[in-house]
């Protein structure tokens, strides 16, 4: 039997490739995740990763680990979330994609007033490129991701919800040139 914890010692090591950054990643010494590598590579008969200077490689067995272990561990992840739902979301875990300014104005507060009626629920927020948050939905590594529509509409394998729109406000200090002559576009602000 795989050990999932081990799978995603070996898949944090893979995206640092370095022991150091990835110990501390895991919240792990060093030592302790060099022998949760050893101890993988023994299961498994194979060794998984080559030490050179530049850091840490797959070998060609660690490769096929990896493609695997990730998909093992978003099933697993989505296995144990379907339960919570099912149980009413009373307690569990949301993970929530968002870029800086979609979290500071809408996702932070929604989280807030979600916890205020599920005290026992656990909300875990991802800041990101927004492209990067739609592969993360894709992927599993989130649950909902809240991005500009026009990145996700087309894609059927997405379901998009639009949020309401929210007004933008630019300032300039006094005596910038748009203090002067107020744009009437945002074509105007941006050259």
């Amino acid at each position: 039997m795989l050990d999932l914890r081990l799978l995603q010692h070996a898949l944090t090591l893979a995206r640092y490739r370095n022991f150091a950054r990835a110990a501390e990643a895991l919240h792990l010494t060093q030592p302790a995740l060099s022998r949760s590598i050893a101890g993988l590579e023994a299961n498994l008969g194979e060794r998984l990763f080559s030490r050179t200077n530049q850091g840490v490689e797959p070998t060609a067995f660690g490769q096929v680990l990896l493609e695997r272990a990730e998909r093992l561990l978003a099933e697993a992840t989505a296995l144990e979330r379907d339960f919570q739902r099912m149980r009413g979301l009373e307690l569990g875990e949301v993970r929530v994609g968002a870029g800086a300014y979609p979290a500071e104005l809408s996702v932070v507060r929604a989280a807030g007033r979600l916890m205020g009626c599920r005290p026992n629920l656990r909300i875990q927020i991802e800041h990101g490129d927004l492209r990067e948050l739609v592969n993360a939905v894709l992927t599993r590594r989130v649950d909902l991701a809240v991005v500009e529509t026009s990145l996700a509409q087309d894609d059927p394998r997405l379901e998009v919800e639009p949020l309401p729109r929210h007004n933008g406000l630019f300032v300039c200090r006094a005596g910038h040139p748009l203090a002067s002559r107020p744009p009437t576009r945002l074509e105007e602000v941006l050259a």
